[in-house]
């Protein structure tokens, strides 16, 4: 968790948590997604940002100027990778539930945060709820990511492995059973003594264990297709990664 000083003592019920590095050119549409979310419950922004070299922080600074009980960030001056940034998120994360979202992508509706709140509040059987992610472009929308039968639908552990994609990482919100607690030793693989988060796939699997994802049949996100972004790095990296088209939704 990074630093976050409050005026009160009431904690957001939801925190969206957003790794950044370089992303100045997307990064003021992607909060602006974040911040014009109608709801009943307070909310908070999460920014950590992973020692960008371009006009990032800058944006960062006013936005906190503009929304100072929303946004909260940390400017960090060495640049660790993108999974020990997320650790930097995740570690002691206080709130009810929290959503990761990538400083380049998109949430799609003014209650896209309200319903999928709602849902679980109503199911507190279930441990994650998600939507429909389309592809942009060249600042266009695109194919959907999760196949149209698949929405609607209830999914447990098993079906992560089995089924085809589910959901993408901007369009999940996720009950926080595990980070309120730090990030569980499982999330970790030690090399010569030293541990490293290797993403947050772990933590999305954990609390599949505790309960199962509901995709709700309805568009909530937008992923950005660039030349810097991980999905075009995956499908031009080898002929392997290119076979494994799409596989980055799980990212």
């Amino acid at each position: 968790m990074i630093p976050v000083t409050r005026k009160s003592d009431v904690k957001p019920k939801v925190v969206v948590t957003i790794p950044s590095y370089n992303y100045g050119q997307y990064i003021s549409e992607t909060l602006d997604s974040v911040l014009c979310q109608k709801t009943n419950f307070p909310f908070e922004i999460h920014v950590a940002d992973n020692a960008s070299t371009d006009n990032t922080p800058n944006i960062l600074k006013r936005y906190k100027e503009k929304y100072p009980d929303k946004v909260y960030f940390a400017l960090y001056k060495e640049n660790i990778g993108l999974s020990a940034n997320m650790y930097r998120l995740q570690n002691g994360l206080d709130s009810e539930y929290y959503s990761t979202l990538d400083a380049d992508d998109l949430w799609v509706g003014e209650h896209r945060l309200q319903k999928q709140v709602d849902f679980l509040d109503a199911h507190p059987e279930y441990m994650l709820c998600s939507g429909q992610t389309q592809f942009m472009e060249n600042g266009k929308p695109g194919r959907p990511i999760v196949p149209q039968e698949l929405l609607g639908g209830t999914y447990p552990f098993a079906d992560y492995f089995r089924r085809p994609i589910l959901f993408h990482l901007s369009g999940l919100l996720v009950r926080n059973k595990i980070y309120c607690n730090g990030v569980p030793r499982r999330n970790y693989l030690d090399i010569k003594g030293e541990s490293f988060l290797v993403s947050d796939n772990p933590g999305r699997m954990v609390h599949l264990e505790l309960g199962p994802l509901y995709v709700l049949p309805e568009l909530v996100s937008y992923y950005r297709i660039h030349s810097d972004s991980i999905y075009h790095r995956a499908i031009n990296a080898s002929p392997v990664a290119a076979a494994l088209d799409g596989v980055t939704s799980r990212l």
